[in-house]
């Protein structure tokens, strides 16, 4: 078992780095959650990574320091990320953060910071990280998006799951004001299952939307090729 916090495991609703008893959440969080390691040794925080076969998780903190210098990460996690992205050999990297990547966002996403979202999508272009995958939560249903990558990069998939044990709303908006958004899901619990064959010529990482009772909603087969 490996987790990360969104607001609620953390502080509250839509809390961020000036929050009051952020550093009690954290030792609650470490005593009571399992991972392998949490932050660095001089950087605090529930980040991580774990490699599995050909396959390397990231798992982000997008609380400890959202909101510090305008930033989602803070600057030493996102230079840790930085860094481990583009050391890493696996041919797929999966990045997992609580709150949703893409632009379109609601105002307790990266949409809040822009600028710290060009930063990590021109990064990967200018260190040659391939294979990136991103993994989010905490708008209450399923949704799958392909985000513009930055110039000469590749587009990024973003697979969002609902909550397994909570009746999420049922509305999912317009997708005509969400231009990267393929496909929505709401009023469902559920997860997201995760297959990666990396023996294939060309590896593949298929996404299955499932509902509380294993039934198939969508599946998504992402290729290597695509992410390079």
């Amino acid at each position: 078992m490996l987790a990360i916090w969104d607001d609620h495991d953390y502080t509250g609703n839509n809390t961020d780095g000036s929050a009051s008893g952020r550093d009690t959440s954290l030792r609650v969080f470490e005593e009571y959650i399992p991972n392998p390691s949490y932050g660095t040794d001089s950087v605090p925080g529930v980040f991580t990574k774990m490699s599995w076969g050909d396959v390397e998780l990231f798992l982000l903190d997008d609380r400890y320091y959202r909101g510090i210098d305008d930033r989602m990460l803070g600057t030493d996690q996102e230079a840790w990320l930085r860094d481990a992205l583009a050391s890493s050999t696996a041919t797929f990297k999966i990045v997992a953060c609580g709150s949703q990547f893409t632009p379109y966002g609601s105002d307790d996403s990266w949409a809040e910071f822009p600028d710290a979202w060009d930063d990590f999508r021109e990064g990967l272009v200018a260190d040659g990280v391939t294979g990136v995958v991103l993994l989010s939560g905490d708008i209450h249903r399923f949704e799958a998006r392909l985000l513009t990558g930055a110039d000469g990069g590749y587009d990024l998939p973003e697979i969002t799951s609902s909550p397994l044990a909570y009746d999420p709303p049922s509305s999912c908006g317009s997708d005509s004001s969400e231009p990267d958004r393929l496909f929505c899901e709401g009023g469902i619990s559920g997860f997201v299952g995760l297959e990666m064959d990396t023996t294939l010529a060309d590896p593949t990482l298929t996404a299955t939307w499932m509902d509380e009772d294993g039934v198939v909603l969508h599946t998504w087969e992402i290729l290597a090729s695509e992410l390079r």
